[in-house]
């Protein structure tokens, strides 16, 4: 389970409701014998994660064009989260969002001994509008402790802290390694193909 923060500070539960990878990898593959598309298993494995609604917007509304998803779905939703924070007042442009998460993302990962910050969920914790915008969620009783060994042990699933889908937190990785906001699919990928323990 993990829950949402509500708009006026009050918090929901939510289930998780991504297939386990060797579910998710056999429901692509039976997909991919009945069209003719050219899809890496892998990376939309470590894009969305099990996440099958992810999967039917990538199918159904960008016709298997993981870039300009990666793009509309990830890169600019996490922007659009930060510009919401900005909006809010807590901040004065999307850049500057970013560099205080790196900032402070830095400080923590030096304090908690975690090496180099790179956008770990439990560190960046929600946080900058993160939770609200629905880019992380807090990870709660059962989730934490259940069998979930399908994403134990990945960059985007923290002990507390989780990415909604894997995209967010590759977005924001490339955008932190990077320093800018304004990453693109290729950076993210690349990314991605850099990191990915999975990845050739």
């Amino acid at each position: 389970m993990a829950d949402k923060l509500g708009g006026k500070g009050h918090s929901t539960p939510y289930l998780f409701w991504n297939l386990p990878r060797r579910s998710f990898e056999n429901i692509l593959n039976e997909v991919l014998r009945h069209v003719r598309a050219n899809v890496d298993v892998e990376l939309l494995w470590q894009l969305l994660g099990g996440n099958m609604r992810e999967l039917d917007e990538l199918v159904n509304n960008y016709d298997w064009d993981v870039a300009m998803w990666l793009r509309e779905n990830a890169i600019n939703r996490i922007k659009n989260t930060f510009d919401n924070y900005c909006k809010a007042g807590r901040c004065g442009s999307i850049s500057k969002v970013l560099n205080e998460l790196i900032e402070n993302g830095n400080s923590a990962a030096r304090e908690l001994n975690l090496g180099e910050f790179v956008g770990q969920p439990d560190i960046v914790r929600g946080y900058f509008g993160l939770l609200e915008g629905n880019v992380m969620v807090r990870l709660l009783g059962a989730w934490r402790l259940s069998g979930t060994s399908d994403v134990q042990g990945e960059p985007w699933f923290g002990n507390d802290y989780a990415y909604q889908i894997p995209a967010y937190y590759w977005a924001l990785r490339a955008m932190i390694e990077r320093r800018t906001v304004n990453v693109s699919p290729d950076d993210v990928v690349r990314t991605i193909r850099e990191n990915a323990k999975t990845m050739p």
